[in-house]
């Protein structure tokens, strides 16, 4: 099972039912949990009545409001913001700057980020505003994903949302236009995206590459060969260690050396062949 948070800021609900398109992409992928919540909004009441946004609102109080300490249970983390000048929303940069603690402790290491905007031209910043919003997911040690090139992106005979950074909708600059089926189909191809490659990461477990490491282990370590001791040596004491796979002897309980002359004699010979070596290597010259 791959769990995706839809994690989101909407003012006039534009934000919100890109949501809910990319919502439909995950459902796409096998396996797959998603779950829809908001950040807190911070702006006061009254101010949101001056700007016409309460309705909107309203419609959107059945979505939870997410806590920090919920997102390393997710898999993979999708965020959504409309455009504030080039960058996200207050709302959401407050949120993801309360999450240093998280940060800290690494906890979004190797989970799967990415945003999808609006704005309210087209020209209006869409792209940049994914591209300054990936940095905080970077920082936590995400995996950014995109959007792939599916036909809707390519179109040039109509005006519409989204790139190749993330999915986006142009809400017009009253708010008057909604979410077109190009981008919807280009949302919904963003979740099935980022969905995938969340689950080829869960399946591919740090349990699973344990074991195979385990493995490998066993296989070098049977391997290497494990001196035996002789039928002189039945008293010796043999240590192995299975790292290195050597065998050393205690020098306290050697056997006594065989008094015969041919094996003094070999000994002299090592010996000599000793002697010439150190003769070599202390006539060497140190290059520098």
């Amino acid at each position: 099972m791959v769990k995706v948070l839809i994690l989101f800021y909407s003012t006039y609900t534009h934000i919100f039912k890109l949501a809910e398109a990319i919502a439909e992409g995950v459902s796409m992928v096998e396996n797959a949990q998603v779950t829809l919540k908001r950040v807190p909004e911070t702006l006061p009441k009254e101010v949101l009545e001056k700007m016409g946004a309460l309705d909107a609102q309203k419609a959107m109080e059945h979505i939870p409001i997410a806590s920090y300490d919920e997102l390393p249970q997710y898999d993979a983390i999708i965020f959504g913001t409309p455009t504030r000048f080039g960058t996200m929303a207050s709302q959401m940069k407050t949120f993801l700057d309360a999450t240093g603690q998280i940060w800290t402790n690494g906890e979004l290491i190797g989970k799967v980020g990415s945003f999808f905007t609006s704005s309210a031209t087209q020209h209006g910043g869409q792209e940049v505003t994914a591209l300054n919003s990936m940095i905080p997911l970077l920082h936590h040690g995400m995996i950014y994903a995109g959007v792939p090139f599916i036909p809707e992106l390519m179109t040039i005979d109509q005006i519409e949302g989204g790139s190749c950074y993330g999915s986006g909708t142009i809400a017009g600059g009253a708010g008057e236009r909604m979410l077109s089926a190009a981008e919807k189909e280009i949302a919904k191809a963003h979740g099935k995206h980022v969905t995938s490659i969340a689950k080829k990461i869960v399946e591919y477990s740090p349990l699973k590459m344990e074991t195979k490491s385990e493995q490998v282990v066993l296989s070098t370590t049977s391997e290497q060969p494990i001196a035996k001791p002789t039928s002189n040596s039945t008293n010796n004491t043999v240590v192995s260690t299975s790292t290195a796979a050597t065998t050393t002897v205690e020098p306290s309980k050697q056997a006594p050396v065989q008094e015969k002359s041919s094996t003094n004699t070999t000994n002299a010979k090592e010996q000599s062949a000793v002697k010439q070596e150190q003769k070599k290597e202390s006539s060497c010259c140190l290059i520098l």
